[in-house]
């Protein structure tokens, strides 16, 4: 005599979130007289091996930010700040006396990275 047991189970695979990550720490302060440079090439998608090509775009972002007053950033002249929206620019360097002093109003900078496949 046989005797059997059969159970079922159900799993769902999931993709880990994309991790950003710019170099250098969450707060830098400089001289209107120096370049800020930004790297976000050490972000990844963790569901790809490292040194493997991530396949991310990234967009640069800048805003001042007062209590709920929120402002894009503008260059010395009061031009909006132009930076890389889309693409695969990892890095951003602002060139020496492009901002202008904010001791009050700190400029916010930020990369948002996508994937088209997540």
């Amino acid at each position: 005599e046989t005797k059997a047991t059969e159970r079922e189970y159900s799993f769902d695979i999931l993709r880990k979130p994309l991790v950003a990550h710019i170099r250098g720490g969450d707060s830098v302060r400089l001289s209107t007289s120096s370049v800020l440079s930004l790297d976000a090439s050490g972000s990844r998608d963790p569901d790809v091996n490292a040194g493997e090509d991530q396949g991310l775009s990234f967009a640069w972002s800048c805003r001042m930010q007062d209590g709920d007053l929120e402002t894009e950033c503008n260059d010395a002249k009061g031009s909006p700040l132009a930076l890389p929206s889309s693409g695969n620019v990892s890095s951003l360097s602002v060139g020496a006396g492009t901002l202008t002093a904010s001791a009050d109003l700190p400029y916010l900078f930020t990369v948002t990275i996508t994937k088209e496949s997540k």
